[in-house]
């Protein structure tokens, strides 16, 4: 991890509460002398087909002393995005995660961080959740206090 700090512009964290994110939060801020920063984005409203995990990642930004950014996006935002999507993607491509890429982006840049370290995939990295054998699964599991 202390690779992934190593950079010449500021460096923050794209935090969505679940386990990947989490888990590269904690990782990413040991052996900090000042809070790491932290970036979540959500949508407001509740919706059969989209999980609110926002207070997770408040949860784990309290853990770590982080500094946190949040972001609520409703219908209109995705809607007003769309001319933008087709613009930036330059290609016929619909992966519904580049809205929530886009805002979550925005919303470090305004804070001030260019680079984002993200957490996707780590549960792979550090060998699956399910049978706790990963060489962080257990450990983190104790230190975020996930519920079950």
């Amino acid at each position: 991890m202390k690779l992934r700090k190593v950079a010449d512009v500021p460096v923050g964290v794209f935090l969505s509460g679940g386990i990947d994110s989490s888990t590269n939060a904690v990782l990413f801020s040991e052996e900090e002398n000042r809070p790491i920063k932290t970036f979540t984005i959500g949508y407001q409203g509740d919706y059969q087909s989209y999980r609110n995990e926002t207070h997770f990642a408040r949860q784990i930004a309290t853990r770590v002393g982080a500094e946190h950014h949040e972001l609520l996006l409703t219908q209109r935002d995705l809607i007003d995005f769309l001319p933008t999507m087709v613009h930036l993607q330059d290609e016929p491509i619909a992966d519904p995660v580049c809205v929530p890429v886009y805002y979550v982006s925005k919303l470090a840049r305004e804070n001030g961080v260019i680079v984002c370290q993200v957490g996707e995939g780590l549960t792979n990295c550090s060998g699956g959740i399910r049978d706790g054998r990963g060489p962080f699964t257990s450990s983190m599991l104790m230190i975020c206090q996930f519920p079950s």
